[in-house]
């Protein structure tokens, strides 16, 4: 993906879209328990972008999700599409399961690694962190 890219997404009835303007900083895979909570999924591949280059057609609706984060939702259907937290203000991250062509946007490296459920394998030789980039690597070998 080049600074031209134009990535665009949105909610599944349609009432929310959202567009990309260049390619996402990065693309990780999170294995948290509130991403999994949230999502109803094992983990969430989501794409870390900056605020000013991602428009909104139809507003998100907030929900604070914990003492330093939101999540934003299409208020007519639920679908998940953003979230932002006050750890790195200038950017969101944007569920890479709502583009129109998801795999516009293959993962970069697996994000708390640590809490991965027992049959998610890590063998797909990307980067594996513990919890968030800034811990320990973690060997990427599939353990089931």
């Amino acid at each position: 993906m080049t600074e031209e890219t134009r990535l665009e997404g949105g909610c599944l009835c349609g009432a929310l879209r959202y567009r990309i303007d260049g390619a996402p900083r990065i693309v990780s895979t999170c294995h948290c328990g509130m991403c999994r909570r949230a999502s109803g999924a094992p983990f969430v591949i989501w794409m870390t972008v900056l605020k000013d280059r991602v428009t909104f057609e139809g507003a998100p609706r907030w929900r604070e999700s914990s003492e330093s984060g939101a999540r934003g939702f299409c208020a007519a259907c639920g679908t998940h599409v953003a979230a932002r937290s006050d750890h790195y203000e200038r950017y969101y991250d944007i569920p890479a399961g709502t583009l129109d062509e998801p795999a516009a946007a293959p993962p970069q490296r697996h994000v708390f690694a640590a809490f991965r459920l027992p049959w998610v394998a890590l063998d797909d030789g990307l980067p594996a962190y513990e919890e968030d980039a800034r811990s320990a690597l973690i060997v990427t070998a599939s353990t089931p």
